[in-house]
Formats: structure tokens, sequence, C-alpha cells
């Protein structure tokens, strides 16, 4: 909660500045913190990019309205650097986080090589590094793809087994903005022999502003979070999967699991 509560503090101070401070003081009162920030491109008329489309990965063109102008989609290695203050530090959670899952939640703060598991960003229908999805900074990888459900589309993994400890329950926070027509599983087992443990629909208001959304359970689909009792069930990873007979195109900002141990 330390972010959000400094963001807070900040915005507190600047309103009591305004309360006490003439005219002239506050001008020279810093802008106010925005913690998570708004999109670093405001996004654009995004519909062109919906029509006529054909299965599989979208192109630069049709992701250019969440993406800003690129020359390529292909990720540049520092296109993210982690900021120097980050809105949510180590051990911090979201206040969305804290308010599903009361203060006994622990957020994971992903690595980028946690994302993506090491594959070329146009083949998980990216454009940028699936790794900015670690850094909740208003920018992030734009998903773009039609899955017809003939077309074998990867899904964006996000390694979570290392991060997870022998019994608990889990939960996602999320950010994102567009069109977000994709699911979210929770997968447990080895590699090669991966099972579905939970898994919840990505949907939220379609449009340019970020939206922050939890996924801890769900009444409308009769499903809760995933728990487990024993290390071998613990999970391994987080898929973002493009539903079937569906377009995504989604800037994803951030993507923050957390566990909640009982």
């Amino acid at each position: 909660m330390r972010g959000a509560a400094r963001a807070l503090a900040y915005l507190t101070l600047a309103g009591a500045g305004g309360m006490v401070l003439s005219g002239g003081c506050m001008a020279d009162l810093p802008e106010a913190l925005v913690c998570p920030p708004e999109a670093v491109y405001p996004g654009d008329n995004c519909v062109p990019a919906l029509e006529d489309v054909q299965p599989g990965c979208f192109d630069l063109s049709q992701m250019a309205c969440l993406t800003g102008p690129r020359t390529s989609c292909t990720c540049i290695a520092d296109e993210c650097p982690a900021p120097e203050e980050p809105c949510f530090p180590e051990g911090d959670c979201p206040l969305e986080v804290t308010e599903a899952a009361g203060g006994d939640a622990t957020c994971v703060h992903l690595a980028p090589k946690d994302i993506g598991g090491g594959l070329p960003s146009e083949f998980l229908c990216l454009c940028g590094c699936a790794g900015c999805a670690s850094v909740c900074d208003g920018r992030g990888p734009v998903l773009g793809a039609y899955n017809d459900g003939q077309v074998g589309l990867a899904g964006i993994a996000f390694d979570v087994g290392s991060y997870m400890p022998s019994s608990g329950r889990l939960g996602v926070y999320m950010r994102e903005r567009g069109l977000s027509a994709s699911l979210l599983i929770v997968m447990i087992g080895e590699p090669d022999a991966y099972e579905v443990a939970s898994y919840y629909f990505i949907s939220s208001p379609i449009g340019t502003a970020f939206t922050s959304q939890i996924f801890y359970d769900d009444p409308f689909l009769g499903t809760s979070e995933y728990r487990w009792s024993k290390a071998e069930d613990r999970p391994r990873l987080v898929l973002i999967l493009p539903a079937e007979n569906a377009s995504s195109l989604m800037e994803i900002d951030c993507v923050v699991p957390f566990v909640v141990t009982d």
C-alpha cells in the first residue's frame, strides 16, 4: 500500500496547500503525482483496425491506434525501463488488491524475463516487449489477434511458479485498455503437462483509458480463486489467451499476481 499511500499523501498535501497558500505560492507547487500514470500514448480510433480482420495476429498498422507511431512491432530491450519511483515498490499492492483480498495479500513483482517465455513478440501477437507488462507505467505491449478457433495462437505466459509459496490463494491484478476479448488462465503442473486450474474472462469497458481489474473470484461464473495446500499444486503459469471467435486489441500496462496465505 505504500505506493498508493504516497500518491494519496501527495495529493492531500497539494490540496491542503491550496487552502492556506496564496495563488502565487500555489503556482510553485509541483504537479500532483498520479500512480499508475495515464497512457503514454493517448490512443486513437481503432474501428478501422477491427474491420475485415483475418485469423491470426494483427499487423503493425492495426495496432498503431494503441501503440502510437512505430516502425516495427519488434521488441526493443530497453523499451520499458523500471521507473526510479515505481507505483508499487517491492511488497506493495495496488489499492484494488487490498480492497478485494484484504491486508493479508502479498503482491508478486514479476521481472521482464518472467513474461513471454523468451518467444519473439510477433509470435505472441504482441507489438512491443512482453516484459513491459511487468511495470505499471502507462505503457505496455499491445495484444492484437483474431482467434477463429482454427489458428493456433500462443498465449502470453507469465511464469509465476518460483514466486509461489507451498500453500495459498492466487489472485491477479491487471491494468489494460482497448478491446479485451481474452481469457486469463491459471495453469498448474509441469511443462508439457500443464492443467487449467482456474480461468476468468477479461471483460472491461472498451476505450482508450486504462482500467484495473482484479481476478480473484467470479460469482457470476461460479468460480473462486485458485487455492492450493501442497507445494506440488502451486500455480506455475498465468496465461492471457485471445478468446475464440473474437478479436482482441488491448494494451496490457501491467499484470501483478498476488497471494493470500491462510
